[in-house]
């Protein structure tokens, strides 16, 4: 018989094997159910201490957990535990309907210790494959799966996935009659999963079979996926109205932008403001979302985030931009003609960071700090929520949306970019256009490649790069995809009377 209790010690090793923290409340509910209790876990991981499978350095927050001495005996042994079911493994299934038989909050059973089994083993003969890191970037699920793939760690959401896929299989194995499973069906349910198993076929075309907390999602258009396994192969579909609803694969003829482009107006000065202050301006122009602009139902999207900042700007004037859990600050070189929004946490000397360097120190090398020089501008102001605007465009909107008389917006622009907690950034003397560089949608990363493919993110040595730029001269990205957006909503600032 499989024994569901070799599975979970053999998922408590690896777990701990790859570094780092372990979240134990979540692993209990993965593989001990909803009930789980993670002192359950901690005995076991106690036990694998002892035997030398893992080795602990420090004691508390402080400890650190590494491979032991037997790692590599005590993982074979683990991992080349049995892989077939017989009927006596399915006895709880009796008197169960077949889509009740396996539930996603059950503890892990037979089912699973067979069917991981199985995978453990295609895993080491390098039968499962990664998908492209493009894919694991847009869908949260990818990740998990490449990093089971890497790694045999097994996350919540490619256990429910496969969870799904068995309960699937074994609906498939009875007569379409059957309503309830009784003791004569058990054999026929398991030849057909190890069949199954050992093909590692299971296709699911209808996104309504998988639960939507195990389900799979594109970031780029906020669309739910269909998910499979073909020969072992990890398969994600679309199933669009355009398509008759019939299966595409993920990311097929796809040509999304690397950046987009704007040339902004910003008649002598641009505003950067923080669009999770409390000022008028935000709030009016968070009254004129509610009442003239509708939210893309994908705006939790790429796509529906682009479409909502094209949509405010040629609305407003204001370029409303939306790029996830980012919290950017402004760096302008104005030698250069460069404005950068740059993530990071910390201001230091060049002497500081040639020393944090020289120390291979963890945080510089993740870009938490940038490094003053002469001539950089930095505002310690978060920008959250980003919105690009000038300050003409923003009294003109104030006093349309707000009934703001002119001199009161400037006196609130200039109050709002000065004192310890700036919400507003101001670039005073600017061009009269800028060019605005900035990602499709929240694909921060995708933006991160192509500055740095177009050798164009070497401004900020030692800090992140950006995540938003504006420039005074056109930059170029060969290789890359820019869409261009028109100016539409920005008004040309007034030509100067004859004379003045």
């Amino acid at each position: 018989m499989t024994d569901p209790n070799t599975l979970i010690r053999h998922q408590v090793l690896l777990h701990h094997a790859r570094g780092g923290l372990v979240n134990l409340n979540h692993l209990a509910d993965t593989l001990l159910g909803r009930d789980g209790k993670p002192a359950t876990l901690t005995g076991i991981l106690e036990g694998l201490i002892s035997e030398g499978a893992l080795s602990r350095t420090g004691t508390g927050r402080n400890q650190t957990l590494t491979r032991g001495t037997r790692f590599e005996q005590v993982d074979a042994e683990l991992g080349q535990a049995e892989k077939t079911l017989d009927a006596d493994d399915l006895k709880s299934f009796v008197g169960l309907k077949s889509h009740r038989c396996i539930a996603l909050s059950d503890p892990v059973g037979p089912v699973d210790a067979a069917l991981f089994g199985v995978m453990e083993t295609k895993r080491r003969q390098g039968v499962l494959r990664p998908l492209p890191q493009e894919a694991a970037e847009r869908v949260r699920f990818v990740e998990e799966w490449n990093e089971y793939v890497g790694t045999g760690a097994l996350g919540s959401r490619v256990k429910n996935l496969l969870r799904s896929l068995a309960r699937d299989a074994i609906t498939a194995a009875l007569d379409p009659e059957v309503r309830v499973i009784r003791e004569e069906h058990l054999r026929p349910i398991s030849d057909h999963l190890n069949r199954t198993f050992e093909e590692g076929t299971f296709l699911l075309y209808d996104e309504l079979a998988l639960p939507r907390y195990a389900a799979a999602y594109d970031s780029r258009t906020s669309e739910e996926l269909s998910v499979g396994l073909e020969g072992w192969q990890l398969r994600l579909f679309t199933t669009r109205a355009e398509d008759d609803y019939a299966p595409r694969p993920f990311m097929e003829g796809e040509a999304w932008p690397d950046v987009v482009h704007v040339e902004f107006r910003t008649g002598g000065t641009l505003v950067l403001m923080n669009g999770r202050a409390l000022n008028p301006i935000v709030k009016a122009l968070h009254r004129a979302h509610v009442k003239d602009i509708d939210l893309p139902h994908d705006f939790n999207g790429d796509t529906g985030a682009h479409s909502h900042g094209v949509q405010t700007l040629e609305r407003t004037g204001i370029m409303s931009v939306s790029l996830g859990d980012v919290f950017p600050h402004a760096v302008l070189d104005r030698a250069a003609g460069r404005l950068d929004l740059v993530p990071f946490g910390e201001v230091v000397d060049p002497a500081t960071a040639q020393e944090l360097e020289r120390e291979g120190d963890e945080d510089f090398k993740a870009g938490y700090f940038v490094v003053a020089r002469d001539g950089l501008e930095i505002h310690e102001g978060s920008l959250e929520w980003l919105k690009i605007g000038s300050e003409e465009g923003l009294v003109r909107f104030m006093a349309e949306h707000a009934g703001m008389p002119e001199e009161e917006t400037r006196a609130l622009i200039e109050r709002s970019a000065t004192g310890d907690y700036p919400d507003m950034f101001l670039m005073r003397d600017a061009p009269e256009t800028l060019h605005l560089y900035l990602p499709y949608g929240r694909n921060v990363d995708g933006f991160a490649r192509a500055m740095r493919g177009a050798e164009h993110g070497d401004l900020l040595v030692g800090g992140q790069g950006s995540v938003v730029t504006l420039t005074r001269d056109p930059l170029d990205f060969p290789g890359f995809r820019v869409l261009d957006v028109p100016t539409l909503g920005q008004e040309p600032s007034p030509e100067p009377e004859p004379g003045s």
